[in-house]
């Protein structure tokens, strides 16, 4: 599925799926009170008998309380604001309203020997809420939350702080994370790049060196190239870039049939290099001392297919007469 604008180029991708239903962090209340407490989770529009908004004496009838219930101010904390939210449909700002906030406590105690509030009672205030506007989340409240039923709340925290204090575990993206993969898969390749890279660097400069040895050698003159020239080593450059693997790329590149035939005056141009007497040409070179003794065989292809893309100046170079 897809949103906004722009689709058909590819932006506004989603994927939708249902979420469970949230736990509510609030246990069902089981008895009776006499004495009762609403922590405000979400803001509270209260009003009065004539409607109008009550923000500092508050009454047991406002939030859904017995009439012989009256408010604790010693007991209660009360904050409030006023705002008028804007609506994005209508682009205007609605009616302004006057709220408890969030976080105030109102305490409420029985009065006259009454009645204790009954379970159901205090279950369905703690379920549908107080006041207005509770379809669009207000009047969210925590009835006799054990946060508050003591005088001194510290303990409380501590044992929470505890809790937070703990080292997590580290988490482990799922298998199926797409996003995962993609940025794994990415590192990877950002990885293997930077290796093929170094490795390439170590041969175009080993090269030069055969290629002036070649050139002393040979007696070649300036402007001719002494060995491999461009377009045989673009051909090398093409079969790797097609051969999928090592065994189809030596094959294309040193049997009868191959580029670097072994009766190539140019592949077979005499070399020297100290300490590998047995290397004395550009094909043996190539075959012997790089592609077989190479570690990273499944990068084989794409080492050789980088390496002859930078050969081709190299030996352009040569031809040229410049210096490499």
């Amino acid at each position: 599925m897809k949103l906004g604008r722009s689709r058909s180029a590819e932006y506004g991708a989603v994927k939708i799926e249902p979420l469970p239903e949230p736990k509510d962090e609030r246990p069902a209340i089981e008895d009776a009170s006499q004495a009762i407490t609403l922590w405000l989770l979400a803001d509270a529009a209260l009003q009065d008998e004539q409607g109008q908004p009550i923000l500092f004496q508050p009454t047991a009838k406002s939030v859904g309380l017995p009439t012989h219930f009256v408010f604790d101010p010693s007991k209660s904390f009360l904050r409030s604001r006023r705002y008028a939210p804007f609506n994005a449909y209508r682009q205007r700002r609605e009616l302004e309203r006057a709220v408890l906030s969030m976080g105030s406590v109102l305490h409420f105690t029985c009065q006259d020997e009454g009645p204790a509030v009954d379970v159901k009672t205090l279950q369905r205030l703690q379920t549908q809420g107080i006041g207005l506007y509770r379809q669009a989340g207000l009047g969210r409240v925590w009835i006799n939350p054990p946060i508050l039923t003591a005088e001194n709340p510290r303990n409380y925290f501590s044992k929470i702080s505890s809790r937070l204090r703990k080292k997590p575990k580290a988490l482990q993206a799922p298998e199926e994370d797409l996003i995962y993969r993609y940025l794994a898969k990415r590192t990877q390749q950002f990885s293997e790049s930077n290796w093929i890279e170094i490795q390439i660097k170590k041969w175009v400069d080993e090269l030069v060196t055969l290629y002036q040895s070649a050139r002393s050698l040979s007696y070649t003159p300036i402007g001719v190239c002494p060995g491999p020239t461009p377009t045989q080593w673009g051909q090398v450059m093409d079969i790797a870039k097609t051969a999928s693997t090592v065994d189809e790329l030596t094959s294309k590149l040193f049997e009868a049939h191959g580029v670097c035939k072994a009766d190539d005056p140019q592949w077979t141009k005499r070399i020297y290099i100290e300490k590998k007497s047995d290397i004395d040409d550009f094909r043996k070179w190539l075959r012997d001392d790089k592609i077989r003794n190479e570690t990273r065989q499944d990068l084989l292809p794409q080492i050789i297919a980088r390496f002859a893309r930078l050969a081709i100046d190299v030996a352009r170079e040569q031809s040229t007469g410049k210096e490499a």
